[in-house]
């Protein structure tokens, strides 16, 4: 929709696709013959491409071989292992024995594997690749920081970033870190880019250029984003209770002085801390104040009881509701005792997202430890400057030609969520009556979900999140589409120019989607693989994570996009939230408290969807929350649901087990111009 970058491997293929013939179709056969099979020695059970060749002499010519692969072949479809055979086996009709292949290639990587702990990292294709020392460089690096943010170890230069469990979220955190390293990289680089190799090379030749530099500057005044104008438009009662708070447990020999000038830096480095919201004769605005100042709050915990409980009642005190007029929307306190330090930091919601928090942290940490090699080489971008910059981007016609796809989604819409109570009419939900039914998946099914089964369908988690919510529906109820929000990080840039992975703010977009479940077939499996697909193919149209809804409906282009039906549950995958930095010892550091913390939002506020799921990943298992408002949602048939929904989830991982071959989509091609009956047939045909 939005993209215009060509890749050279879709173009490859489709050109194979168009000039294939049977000679070609048996050179396929004869040298290169892809199969996947399943490491069984690695802990996450990845499936791994081998190729197979029977040139003779191949070793004379194999770096020409897999610099060709690599130049033309998707990365997904690279091989990581290229064996020779004296022979293909083959079956009685003279086709070739896949399953056979199978086997021997399980034996070959069995092998490989018993010798490998010694070997260089990616010795294969590090030298397909031909790679200079810039990029040599590059792959070292972010393999090192692929290991940290994901909590495994690479094994293969064509290791996917979605494939071992990466999302978005977690696509921030590498670039942020690499930023820091002094390279250039946006998140967009890692979804056209996912693989190691391919990053490397993306990477280092971005650094090496030198590109016209493009900066915003701050703003004193600037319109509200389309995810602001949501919240006002949306919470009324009581907007300025609409917080976000963490705790961090300090170093007990830190100095308060040298805190209270973290702080301060924050202030100065970030202008969200000095923005606050007026309201205009052309509505509400926000405005850079001049100065802000952040105070650095001290509460003395008592020494008779223990810390962790007397930190809980002192929270309950802290019901902190901001003057939107006045910056800034937030807080520092830090509470002491004989022998802890815990900073507890409360913001505004209008001002802060879920991936601030990390840019905080890391930038409290460069303040505190005095450690410039943890500083970022990257200045954030005015979050004022940017509020202006994207207002101004519903006018691009790429944006425009958005509007029939998000026209459908919208028309698709139905009454009602299958969950919803007969009530007859659109009453409003608060905070106060807001009950949760929490899910916790166990480890083994929760690594499945997150790698093996997107290996097979190349897909990311929420394709199958969604699938298995979308799934569930007509076992539950009669009907089989699901209209719902999604919500994103938001932290894309359309025309590439600007890195928000530094910036402090407030990113994210909601946008709807209508789903459906494949009920022709009969047969178990042909469902949800074909209810997979069709959930990837709508979620993989939808470019930077759904920018263009936000500004086509904030600018009211259609006019019914701002008043149509109010779709009453929203999903919002948060990713994996305990890896970055999870192993910090709070002497090194700073350390997240898993400590609950009351009072952020008024109860009385307003709620914008009756049902919100949301789910992430914590010590390597999938939670997953249903918030819900009893008052409009049938409890019995949710909590029902719930279960199934699991059941579904089980259901694909085991019939995934049994598919040996990759499962492609139209989206894989975005180029070839081939529908998915037409893409299956090819397939089917090699």
């Amino acid at each position: 929709m939005f993209n215009e970058k060509k890749q050279l491997s879709d173009i490859d293929f489709k050109y194979l696709l168009s000039k294939l013939n049977t000679e070609q179709k048996k050179y396929l056969y004869d040298h290169i013959i892809q199969s996947n099979s399943e490491n069984s020695k690695q802990p996450t059970n990845s499936k791994r491409i081998v190729a197979f060749v029977t040139q003779p002499n191949i070793g004379e010519h194999l770096d020409r071989l897999k610099s060709g692969l690599i130049d033309r072949l998707p990365s997904y479809a690279i091989p990581q292992h290229i064996y020779r055979l004296e022979s293909l086996p083959l079956l009685a009709n003279g086709k070739v024995d896949k399953q056979q292949l199978q086997t021997l290639a399980q034996q070959r990587l069995a092998q490989e594997l018993e010798s490998s702990d010694d070997k260089p990292l990616l010795d294969l294709t590090s030298t397909a690749a031909s790679l200079s020392d810039s990029e040599s460089k590059v792959l070292n690096s972010l393999s090192a920081i692929w290991s940290e943010v994901l909590g495994i170890k690479i094994k293969s230069a064509n290791d996917n970033f979605f494939d071992l469990g990466g999302d978005s979220i977690l696509s921030i955190h590498v670039v942020s870190r690499m930023l820091r390293h002094g390279y250039q990289i946006g998140p967009n680089d890692i979804f056209d880019s996912p693989t190691l190799l391919e990053l490397s090379k993306v990477i280092a030749a971005k650094t090496e250029q030198s590109h016209a530099s493009h900066s915003l500057e701050k703003c004193d005044e600037a319109p509200l984003t389309p995810i602001q104008n949501w919240f006002f438009n949306t919470v009324k009662t009581r907007p300025g209770q609409w917080n976000l708070a963490k705790c961090y447990q300090l170093p007990s020999s830190i100095n308060i002085d040298t805190l209270h000038k973290a702080i301060n830096q924050l202030l100065s480095k970030h202008d969200v801390f000095r923005m606050c919201f007026v309201d205009t004769k052309q509505g509400i605005v926000q405005k850079l104040q001049p100065t802000a100042t952040l105070t650095l709050e001290t509460v003395k915990l008592p020494n008779y009881e223990l810390w962790e409980n007397a930190l809980s009642k002192a929270l309950k005190q802290i019901q902190t509701e901001f003057d939107l007029n006045q910056a800034p929307l937030a807080r520092f306190i830090l509470f002491t005792s004989e022998d802890i330090k815990i900073l507890f930091i409360t913001a505004h919601h209008l001002i802060i997202d879920l991936v601030s928090w990390q840019i905080i942290k890391q930038d409290l940490i460069t303040q505190l430890t005095d450690n410039p090699d943890q500083a970022t080489h990257i200045q954030p971008v005015s979050f004022s400057g940017w509020s202006n910059y994207i207002n101004e981007l519903s006018d691009d016609p790429r944006i425009r030609q958005q509007q029939d796809f998000w026209r459908a989604q919208i028309d698709k819409h139905g009454p009602q969520t299958p969950f919803e109570l007969e009530t007859g009419v659109d009453a409003t939900s608060h905070e106060k009556n807001i009950k949760t039914i929490n899910q916790t998946l166990g480890y083994h099914l929760s690594q499945s979900l997150v790698t093996e089964i997107n290996q097979t369908y190349q897909t990311r988690i929420v394709d199958i999140l969604l699938s298995a919510l979308v799934l569930s529906v007509p076992d539950n109820f009669s009907q089989t589409q699901l209209t719902l929000d999604l919500e994103s990080h938001g932290r894309f840039d359309p025309n590439n120019h600007y890195d928000l992975s530094q910036t402090i703010g407030w990113f994210s977009s909601v946008y709807p989607v209508c789903l459906s479940c494949n009920q022709g077939d009969a047969d178990i499996k042909q469902r949800i693989v074909k209810t997979i697909k069709a959930t990837k193919e709508t979620l993989h149209q939808i470019d930077h994570g759904g920018l263009g809804f936000e500004l086509l409906r904030q600018a009211q282009l259609p006019p019914e996009f701002d008043a149509s039906a109010p779709r009453r549950l929203l999903f919002n995958y948060l990713g994996k939230l305990d890896s970055i930095d999870s192993s910090r010892k709070p002497a090194d550091g700073i350390n997240e408290l898993n400590v609950t913390i009351p009072g952020q939002r008024h109860p009385e506020n307003e709620r914008s969807h009756y049902l919100e799921i949301q789910a992430y990943l914590t010590n390597g298992e999938l939670t997953i929350q249903w918030h819900y408002d009893p008052n409009f949602i049938d409890e019995n048939r949710l909590i029902s649901f719930t279960d199934s929904y699991v059941q579904t989830l089980h259901r694909i991982v085991d019939i995934t087990k049994d598919q040996a071959d990759t499962i492609y989509t139209p989206s894989d091609f975005p180029d070839s111009g081939l529908d998915q009956g037409q893409l299956d047939d090819f397939l089917d045909s090699i």
